[in-house]
């Protein structure tokens, strides 16, 4: 892997890094609709580790005497290589494994099936560290995983405005609302302009882009960007929390250099 990251660095683009096969424990055959469906949940795992697309590409299938019977031309959508931040540390591969059980129960839970694989699109599609959307415009969509999660968690009983949602969630998941030090110019908007936590001060920025008023300045490109990243800590968080992940993480916010984990915070 580290010869080809030394390539990617050089040409950029895409390859392949790892292969990977199937089979049931007990040897027996099974329909390509199974296969199909762990081959999307795989997808959406490996892209959440990654904080980027990444896909499974042309997979084949083959009969109990070794013959080819079924082959997939293409793959799913693919971020070309660059830096994406994310809750995975590659120096602890370990976690894809404690992780991916929880993973895969939500997955297959239909209560939480469809809001797992939206939130997950939302998050990738704004993970790209400032190029795609841009961390202001992917805040709006880092706000709509937010809402998303927070209303099926609260059962989509809960009345108010979105930051006393997402507050609540983050709340009754352990998870820590007030903002972290870490987010310096945002604590420093935040105390200028009276809002009390995270929650507050990820919605009022995101407010302030969609429905600007006059007698606010402009949050700096640091306060947006610190908003964002913020939010998308909090996406990985709950997310994880949800799949009932209770070992180390790579804490977006405070990670220096790789191979730097931290316990979750309801460990």
């Amino acid at each position: 892997l580290k010869q080809l990251e030394e390539e990617l660095r050089v040409e950029g683009g895409y390859i392949f890094t790892h292969t990977g096969t199937i089979t049931r424990s007990d040897a027996n055959s099974f329909l390509i609709d199974e296969a199909e469906h762990i081959l999307d949940g795989l997808t959406l795992f490996s892209s959440f580790a990654r904080g980027a697309f990444c896909s499974m590409a042309f997979p084949s299938g083959v009969n109990r005497i070794g013959t080819k019977i079924w082959e997939k031309w293409g793959t799913g959508s693919v971020t070309p290589w660059g830096y994406t931040p994310s809750w995975f540390d590659r120096m602890h591969g370990q976690h894809l494994a404690e992780v991916f059980p929880g993973f895969w129960d939500k997955f297959n839970d239909p209560t939480w099936s469809n809001t797992i694989r939206e939130v997950l699109y939302w998050y990738l599609r704004n993970n790209s560290h400032g190029s795609g959307a841009g961390v202001d415009g992917g805040l709006i969509l880092t706000q709509a995983a937010l809402e998303r999660l927070s209303y099926i968690l609260l059962n989509y009983s809960k009345s108010g405005n979105a930051a006393s949602r997402i507050r609540d969630s983050l709340s009754s998941l352990g998870i820590e609302i007030k903002i972290p030090s870490s987010c310096k110019e945002l604590q420093s908007l935040a105390k200028e302009r009276n809002w009390k936590d995270g929650p507050h001060a990820l919605t009022a920025v995101r407010n302030n882009l969609i429905h600007p008023k006059q007698s606010f300045e402009r949050p700096s490109s640091t306060q947006y960007y610190e908003a964002w990243n913020l939010g998308q800590n909090y996406i990985e968080l709950m997310l994880l929390k949800l799949f009932c992940h209770k070992g180390d993480y790579g804490n977006r916010l405070a990670q220096k250099w790789r191979g730097e984990v931290e316990p979750v915070p309801w460990a």
